[in-house]
């Protein structure tokens, strides 16, 4: 029983030795990208959750998700950027698209005024921060 135990500990040890390891051989680059690809996962996994279809106002789901909505805000530009990825893949105009309008516009440094569509803030969006670059 003992030698099971100690067994267990020196592959457990082993194993946190390659993990250190394969850790410490990362360039800064590589675990630069590693953490931009880990937050854009977050920030995709975040906006694939929203589920409003127990809703039937935007701002109602927006105050029962509010740690969701305050991790996508956190994670600032790239959240944006995936918002923005999200409107051009689709051309859906629903309250999900709302929420992520919401979402974008307070992460811009100048919010976006007067839209009261998800794709109203999106077609905004692209005519005062991109088509004017």
């Amino acid at each position: 029983m003992v030698k099971k135990t100690i067994r267990l500990h020196m592959s457990r040890a082993a194993a946190a030795v390659a993990l250190l390891t394969l850790l410490v051989a990362c360039s800064p680059q590589e675990k630069l990208e590693s953490a931009v690809n880990k937050g854009l996962e977050d920030v995709n996994s975040a906006i694939q959750s929203i589920d409003v279809s127990k809703y039937t106002d935007p701002m109602e789901y927006i105050k029962s998700n509010q740690q969701l909505i305050d991790d996508m805000i956190a994670k600032g530009d790239e959240s944006l950027k995936e918002i923005v990825a999200q409107f051009e893949q689709t051309k859906t105009n629903g309250m999900e698209e709302w929420v992520l309008a919401y979402v974008g516009n307070q992460l811009l440094p100048q919010p976006i005024e007067g839209w009261e569509t998800g794709r109203e803030w999106y077609e905004q969006y692209v005519a005062k921060f991109v088509e004017s670059k």
